[in-house]
């Protein structure tokens, strides 16, 4: 039944507005995912030991709940655009700093860390920072650094990490 849109007249431009909508949208989503996946869940255990596991659930879901409601409101009320962004940002940031604050009221280990230590265990995106050193030892050369790769694999993560940022 689905194929039939495709036979109508208007199948060709239907088909584009599909793939225009999976291709822009789409990429968009899978983007913000990924970058969700690497700075949020990969190498979590990490900071579940550091501060504990009720801690880094509080930022990180107030982080969320914060970003998406300003999101919301930001576009959806219906006055003047830069006053429903203004509102929009402020809860953003309210909403952030608030869930910052109860969850180093939350963390353990408060009297063996630093409060900047207990904020980078909170905040930091620990496995980002893994994948970024994991990519520059691929990246370094064999002569300086005694690190073997492929020639071509040394080319495409170059391209890829913008080599020139990560091994000054």
């Amino acid at each position: 039944m689905k194929e039939l849109i495709c036979c109508h007249f208007s199948g060709l431009m239907t088909l584009d507005i599909v793939d225009n909508y999976i291709n822009n949208w789409g990429m968009i989503l899978i983007g913000t995912l990924e970058c969700l996946a690497v700075g949020w869940i990969y190498k979590i255990d990490e900071q579940y030991q550091k501060v504990g596991r009720l801690s880094v659930l509080v930022y990180n879901s107030g982080y969320l709940v914060s970003l998406i409601l300003g999101a919301i409101l930001g576009v959806a009320l219906p006055i003047h655009p830069a006053t429903s962004l203004g509102i929009g940002l402020a809860l953003f940031i309210g909403g952030w700093a608030a869930s910052t604050c109860l969850a180093l009221f939350l963390a353990e280990n408060k009297d063996s860390q630093p409060i900047l230590s207990q904020l980078w265990s909170i905040m930091g995106w620990h496995g980002a920072d893994d994948l970024r050193n994991k990519a520059n030892n691929c990246v370094r050369d064999t002569e300086k650094d005694g690190v073997w790769t492929p020639y071509s694999w040394k080319m495409e993560l170059q391209a890829l990490y913008r080599h020139d940022c990560f091994c000054a």
